[in-house]
C-alpha cells in the first residue's frame, strides 16, 4: 500500500529550539505532525530533491514555509533479491530507525514513490548509521 505525503511544511530552527534537539536545524512536517529532520541544508535540500519537491525560501532562523509538491512511500513485504528489480534510483532512508536501501521510481502521474523493504524481511539491507547521517542526514 502506498502512502501519499503531502501539506509539508519545513522550519529553519532558532537557536533555542535546536537546542532542544538531536542537532537539527530544519524539521519538516505533514499536516502538523512531524515528518522528518535534518542537520544541515544540504541533506534537506538532498531529501527534497530526491523526491521532486520544492522547498520555499528560508531568509532567517525562526522562518518556515510550505514545501511545494508530494511524493509517496511504499513498504515492501518480498524477498530482497526480487525488491532490489524494483526500477528506480538508489539511495538510503530511514526505516524503523534503520538507513535501508531507498529506490525511488517515478509513477505515471510523476509523482515519486520511496520503496523500502519492510523490517520484517530477511535480508533486508542496513547501512552504518554513522555513515549514512553523514551522507544523507
Amino acid at each position: 500500500m502506498k502512502t501519499t505525503h503531502n501539506d509539508l511544511t519545513v522550519c529553519w530552527l532558532t537557536p533555542d529550539f535546536h537546542a532542544k534537539t538531536c542537532g537539527y536545524w530544519y524539521v519538516v512536517q505533514s499536516h502538523c505532525m512531524a515528518h522528518t529532520a535534518f542537520a544541515t541544508l544540504e541533506h534537506l535540500q538532498l531529501w527534497a530533491c530526491e523526491r521532486g519537491l520544492t522547498l520555499p525560501t528560508l531568509a532567517k532562523q525562526g522562518d518556515w514555509g510550505k514545501i511545494g509538491g508530494e511524493y509517496r512511500t511504499e513498504s515492501h513485504l518480498r524477498d530482497a533479491d526480487e525488491f532490489e528489480s524494483i526500477p528506480g534510483e538508489r539511495s538510503r532512508t530511514l526505516s524503523n530507525g534503520d538507513y535501508v536501501v531507498a529506490i525511488i521510481a517515478t509513477d505515471s502521474d510523476g509523482i515519486r514513490t520511496v520503496h523500502t523493504l519492510n523490517p520484517n524481511v530477511k535480508g533486508r539491507r542496513v547501512y552504518d548509521y554513522r555513515e549514512s547521517r553523514t551522507l544523507i542526514g
